[in-house]
């Protein structure tokens, strides 16, 4: 599975940081070809007036919301400013994918930056994760079909239609070293870094096949699993048809993302 981060302005490196240590491929997106060859994207954080030129500039819009259609977007700060129907600055032209209107910098200048302690609800599970807002935008409407995973001070800051999701903060600034860490030790834990010549061997050529079959890395929640139970899961899926892998992979980054905020609201 290959996820793009829009690129067009922003701090995008964190956001590769993170993709690839949840196991996807992550490519850099700046033109409508670029979209072409990604089953995903990211819209990152940045200035939204600017974010909102360049797209028409690179002529992105329809392309970007012809991709909506079919593919999962996180906007996460400007990213959900530029996802939004309605913004409070008529300087930005939102693409309409999430029905919902926002009011810039809400929260204060940069000078205001703050880190919260937030609790969300994702697949009925509660868990408290910490969220960086800089110059966040407030959600002021939201949509009959929009889904609020988790609020601030009686707004909602995380938010859920279709196959998007929209957050105001910028997630990759608390997570990016503890998820580093915890890959690891989960990997660690699970024996892989102590593999067998043999072992290591059929784990290139699996990992070489797989990915020539599908497209996508192997995805795998490792915590709990030992080395074996791994190899078994490998060669299992490997002889899947690509609709069901494809299906098992995304399965695989949402138990995983779970284990890891977990992790996180436990410490």
């Amino acid at each position: 599975m290959t996820i793009g981060v829009l690129e067009l302005q922003g701090d995008f490196e964190k956001h590769h940081q993170i993709l690839q240590t949840l196991g996807f491929e992550s490519v850099s997106v700046r033109n409508q070809i670029d979209l072409q060859t990604i089953n995903g994207l990211v819209i990152p954080g940045g200035e939204s007036t600017t974010f909102s030129k360049l797209i028409d500039q690179n002529n992105l819009r329809k392309s970007l919301k012809v991709f909506a259609n079919k593919y999962p977007i996180l906007g996460t700060c400007a990213g959900l400013i530029i996802m939004a129907q309605k913004v409070s600055d008529s300087k930005v032209n939102p693409l309409g994918i999430f029905d919902v209107d926002v009011t810039r910098n809400a929260y204060g200048r940069q000078i205001h930056s703050s880190t919260e302690n937030i609790q969300f609800l994702i697949d009925r599970n509660t868990i408290t994760c910490p969220t960086t807002m800089i110059r966040a935008p407030r959600i002021d409407r939201i949509g009959k079909n929009v889904e609020i995973i988790g609020s601030f001070n009686e707004y909602p800051i995380a938010i859920r239609e279709g196959h998007h999701v929209g957050l105001n903060f910028h997630p990759e600034l608390a997570v990016e070293k503890i998820m580093t860490i915890d890959s690891k030790k989960e990997q660690n834990n699970a024996e892989l870094n102590q593999c067998t010549k043999e072992e290591l061997e059929e784990f290139v050529k699996l990992n070489k096949d797989y990915k020539k079959k599908f497209n996508f890395p192997f995805i795998i929640a490792v915590s709990g699993k030992n080395k074996s139970e791994i190899f078994d899961n490998f060669r299992k899926r490997i002889k899947n048809d690509k609709n069901t892998e494809f299906k098992e992979a995304i399965r695989q980054v949402k138990k995983i993302a779970s284990l890891r905020l977990k992790q996180i609201s436990n410490n």
